[in-house]
């Protein structure tokens, strides 16, 4: 997003292909707006295509696009958009929305010190209080907070089927 270039360019094939071949992750930063989709869903969605192996973490879930990120295998980290999906859907559809993704896709994170105007404390703490509202067990939610992430860092059995 910060590059001026739309992720899908050119210009970031070799890097994709680097990555993938090196088994080295790729976070890419996806908040788009009306003025700004260089990192849009549909952009993921193509670079995906290109490099079926390539192990890709979206943050923020892709904002308001996440339906678009559905069917692919990358993972979606909930920075700063959780407390958003609750004030928009509610607490029951936030759930289904995550469970639509699946535990095994699902990365804790907060974008913490970008987060708005709390305090870490605060962050966390909304973020606990909105996850222990959902059914997650407390097997997927270690994986949320930090068996997924884990795996990616591992490169260890990342099954991307």
């Amino acid at each position: 997003n910060n590059t001026g270039l739309d992720l899908d360019n050119e210009y970031n094939r070799p890097i994709f292909a680097y990555a993938q071949e090196h088994k080295i992750s790729v976070a890419i930063h996806s908040y788009p707006n009306k003025e700004d989709d260089r990192s849009a869903a549909y952009r993921i969605v193509n670079v995906l295509a290109q490099y079926p192996d390539l192990t890709v973490i979206v943050s923020h879930m892709g904002a308001y696009q996440w339906e678009q990120l559905l069917p692919t295998r990358c993972f979606v980290d909930i920075s700063a958009i959780l407390p958003d999906y609750v004030r928009t859907y509610g607490i029951a559809k936030t759930n289904e929305l995550l469970r639509s993704f699946g535990a095994d896709r699902l990365i804790f994170a907060t974008d913490y010190p970008d987060s708005r105007i709390l305090e870490p404390d605060e962050i966390y703490g909304s973020y606990f209080d909105i996850l222990n509202q959902m059914d997650f067990t407390i097997e997927e939610a270690e994986k949320i907070a930090y068996g997924n992430m884990s795996q990616i860092l591992n490169h260890k059995g990342i099954n991307h089927d």
